[in-house]
């Protein structure tokens, strides 16, 4: 009776001891599993917005623009590149082309019927880019310098607009400027300009 009963004792705190080791056991694995289910939760939150921002390396940006001179009736319209490198997802640095027709006034000895002339032409500049915010949709500050050779002018085009991303390191942008004029006769703003483009 005695054996009996001490077997009993011994088989029930065999198993309690048993029980609580496969709830140990269970424990982290469920903590581990949640936490990975956690982990994944974040990164498809966050992915999407990360993806639709810019990322650090090679930057190019194309647009079209059109400067409104709103003291003569005058309307430019042209399409300039620019390609650099992007510092961080908010800072973009790099050199561009720009080409732009210009209407001039033909010289009078020249075989040209018309008084007026398409004077069509490049110049070069630089391009600075700010994206303050991380976000898919974010405000842009842009600012690009160049020097139009054929008329010995400076232009600087400050511009705000905002930036739309669609996939990864691709976005569309709109912004207004008011581009500054300066050479050896002339300094001052007077006209506005608009511009649409991509960036890639």
């Amino acid at each position: 009776m005695k054996h009996t009963l001490l077997l009993s004792l011994l088989l029930t705190f065999s198993a309690t001891i048993v029980a609580q080791q496969d709830n140990q056991n269970e424990m982290p694995q469920s903590i581990e599993n949640q936490t990975q289910q956690d982990y994944q939760n974040v990164s498809s939150e966050q992915t999407p917005t990360i993806r639709k921002t810019p990322q650090k390396g090679y930057k190019g940006n194309v647009e079209l623009f059109a400067d409104m001179d709103v003291i003569q009736p005058m309307f430019f319209c042209g399409l300039s590149t620019s390609h650099g490198y992007q510092f961080s997802p908010k800072t973009f640095l790099g050199i561009g082309l720009a080409f732009m027709p210009v209407i001039v006034d033909a010289p009078q000895n020249s075989s040209w019927s018309a008084d007026i002339m398409t004077f069509p032409f490049l110049y070069p500049f630089a391009n600075f880019r700010l994206t303050p915010v991380s976000k898919q949709i974010t405000p842009v500050v842009d600012l690009k310098v160049g020097y139009i050779i054929p008329f010995n002018t400076l232009k600087i085009n400050p511009s705000v607009g905002v930036r739309l991303g669609l996939c990864r390191n691709f976005g569309i942008n709109l912004g207004v400027g008011v581009p500054l004029y300066v050479n050896s006769s002339f300094s001052g703003f007077g006209a506005v300009n608009i511009n649409l483009g991509i960036d890639f």
